[in-house]
């Protein structure tokens, strides 16, 4: 009688094939985080196929989750909106470096300064200017070589600290006249510059490499896509419009104690806003046709007051209380100082409803002034010139 005994225990082949079968479960759970959840529509159909089926392997293809890339599962980005784009590209664009120049006073957008300088080094930044233009010219881009810009900044009045805001002017070396100066026959340099937008500094400004002039990073302030929740922005906007509203009557009675006092004549006034106020031929034409209409209905000739300045102010609030500042403080001063000197604390604000806060506030201080002075004058304190012994003065 024959016994077989039959050995039980695993063969070296059998722990192989566990072995590559324990290996190959473990790279395929490695290998499912590389797999999209949606498959790219530029997959081939079998690869398509492949991946479909529910108990597909990577392992067969090991090359195929390194050609899935997360960017092109563009179904799973929400599209971009003509708001967002622009947004996007102010951010892109509201950086700068521009060169710098220090004035005596500073400027609000549309108040113009005429400069005159016999230093060399400013012929150094129009030679600046220049190269910029050329550059431009050669590269097909006419319409970049006639949007130069360069920032105008000054110092506070009563710290004497540089301010970190300041406006930018357009530049085109066409704007800048030689001449003689009449003392000792030297060469000077004659323009103007005329503020348009709000920056503010971004770091210290350095000097250009000949030494000559400032450079500066600086960021363009507009407002426009400020990052403030719908509720904020509304309370904004609801103060905004009623200081707003205020400014026309404000400035008339502003005008008629100017004119009582004898520190400006309407001419003068309007001297002052000829360039804050928009010259353009299609936001004039409304009002020109209004003030058509209204000339020709004997009826509404009555309710014309002596000064017409203030019935028709900038409509933009921006822009009115541009306006506003421009009167109170203009390029060329007033007999008497009328104001404090609020553009730098102007160029400061955010936006229009602290702009617009700030000019009214000034407006009553004014008018609070020009009634004392009036009745300071009336009695004999004050000259012709405007400083008396009444004690009475503006700060």
């Amino acid at each position: 009688m024959k016994i077989l005994l039959i050995d039980r225990r695993p063969s070296k082949r059998c722990h192989y094939y566990r072995l590559r079968i324990l290996t190959a479960f473990l790279v395929i759970v490695q290998a499912q985080c590389f797999v999209p959840k949606h498959l790219p529509s530029s997959l081939p159909s079998p690869y398509k196929k492949y991946l479909l089926g529910k108990k597909a392997s990577i392992g067969a293809h090991p090359t195929l989750a390194a050609t899935i890339r997360h960017d092109d599962c563009d179904d799973d980005l929400l599209p971009m909106s003509s708001f967002d784009r622009k947004k996007f590209h102010h951010m892109k664009t509201r950086g700068r470096i521009m060169p710098i120049i220090f004035m005596g006073e500073p400027l609000v957008p549309g108040q113009r300064l005429y400069f005159r300088s016999g230093d060399p080094k400013f012929e150094e930044l129009i030679k600046y200017i220049a190269h910029i233009e050329q550059n431009s010219t050669d590269s097909g881009a006419r319409r970049a070589a006639n949007c130069i810009e360069i920032g105008i900044m000054a110092f506070d009045p009563q710290s004497g600290q540089v301010l970190h805001t300041g406006v930018t002017a357009p530049v085109q070396t066409k704007n800048f006249a030689y001449s003689l100066t009449a003392e000792n026959q030297e060469k000077a340099i004659t323009t103007s510059f005329k503020g348009t937008r709000f920056f503010r500094l971004v770091g210290d400004p350095w000097m250009d490499p000949s030494g000559s002039f400032h450079m500066a990073h600086i960021e363009i302030l507009d407002g426009r896509y400020d990052d403030e929740n719908l509720a904020q922005r509304g309370q904004i906007q609801i103060d905004s419009d009623k200081l707003f509203s205020q400014v026309p009557a404000l400035v008339d009675d502003w005008m008629e104690l100017m004119f009582a006092a004898g520190l400006a004549t309407p001419v003068s006034l309007r001297e002052a806003v000829r360039e804050i106020i928009a010259d353009d031929r299609q936001q004039q034409q409304p009002q020109q046709e209004r003030l058509q209409r209204r000339s020709n209905n004997t009826r509404c000739r009555t309710h014309h007051r002596n000064n017409n300045y203030a019935l028709y102010p900038p409509r933009r609030q921006k822009d009115r209380a541009i306006w506003v500042i421009a009167l109170l403080n203009p390029i060329r001063r007033y007999p008497i100082p009328v104001s404090n000197e609020i553009r730098p604390a102007f160029l400061a604000c955010l936006n229009d409803r602290d702009r617009l806060a700030l000019c009214v506030e000034a407006l009553y201080t004014s008018l609070r002034f020009l009634q004392e002075f009036i009745e300071a004058k009336r009695r004999g304190g004050f000259g012709k010139s405007g400083e008396g012994g009444d004690g009475v003065g503006h700060t």
